[in-house]
């Protein structure tokens, strides 16, 4: 019995008629750069903050090698965590660290301030590989066109953070101390795309579409080893 039900759930899995699903993993797909990407658009700020350190490429290598740590690190241990977890905790740590960096320089010397601020864009790094496999594989669980949808969302992200950053920018003249206060201001907006990422995937999360397609592929899983890994995390937390 479980088998048809599990079957009759399958096909109605990816029914998305209002493409909802499609919009929100789009969203997701932004928000996954979104932080990465205010950290390069600020780098003038950070020049000014510490000159003579070559600020875009220590930033960029900070980032880098734990982003990719941590991806290959989720293959494999990434089942050990409910994907709810990952992907909120994800976004609240993105949040956290937008809200953090800004203020760095305030309680700290700018030798230490620096570091800080490479650490936490390290940190960033390993959360964002993190979160990245995860909404893949969810994504791929629905149909290629919701994997699209996050790719869009991650080509368009370069765009909305530009965008962001020169309206940030143009509210504020162009000294050095106002400079302070348009990268505290984009660094804002980040954090509330952070918020509204984890507002909409608690939405989707909850609608019908989404869980039964879980309920499909937990019910798969189970007829292969190691199924009931992903049937008590996957819909949960």
């Amino acid at each position: 019995a479980w088998e048809e039900e599990a079957e009759e759930a399958e096909e109605e899995a990816v029914a998305d008629p209002y493409h909802a699903l499609y919009v929100v993993f789009t969203v997701l797909g932004v928000g996954l750069l979104l932080p990465y990407q205010a950290f390069l658009l600020s780098i003038d700020y950070f020049v000014e903050l510490y000159p003579g350190v070559k600020v875009g490429t220590l930033l960029s290598v900070a980032y880098m090698y734990p982003n990719v740590s941590a991806m290959l690190a989720s293959l494999r241990f990434a089942q050990r965590v409910g994907v709810t977890k990952r992907v909120v905790g994800g976004f609240l740590l993105f949040l956290s660290i937008c809200c953090v960096v800004p203020f760095i320089e305030s309680v700290a010397p700018s030798g230490l301030g620096f570091h800080l601020t490479l650490l936490s864009i390290a940190v960033l790094g390993v959360g964002d590989g993190l979160v990245q496999a995860t909404l893949y594989g969810l994504a791929g669980m629905f149909s290629p066109a919701h994997v699209q949808a996050i790719m869009f969302g991650n080509g368009i992200s370069g765009i909305i953070a530009s965008i962001a950053r020169i309206i940030t920018k143009l509210l504020f003249s162009s000294s050095t101390s106002t400079l302070r206060w348009s990268t505290m201001l984009f660094f804002a907006f980040t954090a509330a795309f952070m918020a509204v990422c984890v507002v909409l995937y608690e939405g989707v999360r909850r609608s019908r579409p989404f869980k039964r397609r879980l309920a499909a592929v937990a019910a798969d899983a189970v007829r292969t080893e190691g199924g009931g890994v992903f049937e008590m995390k996957a819909g949960g937390g």
